[in-house]
């Protein structure tokens, strides 16, 4: 991930990280995740992790937007 956010093309472009699976007991929760990829260090763009689950069609709607703002 270190990697992509320093990468110069990439530079300033927002980071959506879309946690899929949530409908299974073991899936970690969007805010873990984000803990874990220590999205809240990151200055230069903005980070977010959002909870979905394709199988029930939760979190869908909000992910949507932003897949529609950069084809």
């Amino acid at each position: 991930l270190q990697a992509v956010l320093d990468n110069p093309v990439f530079g300033g472009a927002p980071l959506l990280v879309v946690a899929n699976k949530q409908d299974r007991a073991s899936a970690a929760p969007a805010p873990e995740i984000e803990a874990a990829l220590y999205l809240n260090t990151v200055r230069d763009r903005h980070c977010q992790c959002i909870g979905v689950s394709a199988l029930r069609g939760d979190g869908l709607a909000q992910v949507r937007p932003h897949s529609q703002a950069y084809p």
